[in-house]
């Protein structure tokens, strides 16, 4: 609990950028090839559209003229009356799920490669959208320790499955990545993730059975075999 309560009070709000778009988007088109790990998140490519915010207020676009496979997030009004754009780029495969009340947006950013991803998370507050600085590391902090892994270098992929119904929640699944092999057996389990929205923000893991409970239906189920 006290590693929990430092690593919440340690995750930092990043504010945004403003600024007009400079291209135009085309329709909502998804990328392509929809991964089975996306659980609820839908998968945009670069220049589209993606899904619009519950209550129809925001869009959500990757700009397409930053790079061959990156690019900003951009969140705007449906009146294109304020931009927000975020750095760093973010890479596609990407894929996003609003909150159910549309006052935050989670991203999973594929780094390039689809077999990689970053949890990422904007927030609305104080009249605009943030990017929450540190989730992703505190995260994977949390993952090291339950794995009993020491590698400096682990790395861990991380993927936004699904918002609790409140929108107060969202449920992610981390594990370690591909590069690195932890001597631990513990280091090959998959962990489910719960960030809540509540001050300050305090990320959870969680084991494989609670996980396959809450959201078994949304992810392969090779994912849960021992």
């Amino acid at each position: 609990m006290r590693m929990m309560a430092v690593i919440g009070s340690a995750l930092l709000l990043a504010m945004s950028g403003f600024g007009a778009m400079s291209f135009e988007p085309k329709p909502f088109c998804a990328e392509p090839g929809r991964s089975e790990w996306l659980g609820d998140a839908e998968s945009i490519d670069l220049g589209c559209m993606g899904p619009t915010s519950p209550d129809g207020r925001y869009t959500l676009t990757i700009d397409a003229e930053t790079e061959e496979t990156r690019g900003a997030v951009i969140i705007d009004t449906a009146s294109r009356q304020s931009v927000h754009r975020f750095d760093p780029l973010i890479s596609i495969p990407a894929a996003f799920a609003w909150a159910p009340d549309s006052l935050a947006l989670f991203a999973d950013d594929g780094d390039g490669s689809g077999q990689f991803s970053r949890l990422r998370l904007f927030i609305f507050e104080s009249g605009r959208f943030k990017e929450v600085a540190g989730l992703n590391d505190s995260a994977l902090a949390l993952f090291k320790e339950a794995a009993r892994c020491r590698l400096p270098d682990i790395g861990a992929n991380i993927w936004g499955i699904q918002w609790d119904p409140d929108g107060r929640r969202l449920l992610a699944f981390i594990q370690q990545d591909h590069h690195t092999i932890c001597p631990d057996q513990m280091a090959t389990e998959v962990f489910g993730l719960e960030v809540s929205l509540d001050k300050p923000l305090s990320p959870r893991l969680f084991g494989k059975e609670e996980l396959r409970q809450r959201a078994g239906t949304l992810l392969p189920q090779r994912l849960f075999e021992d």
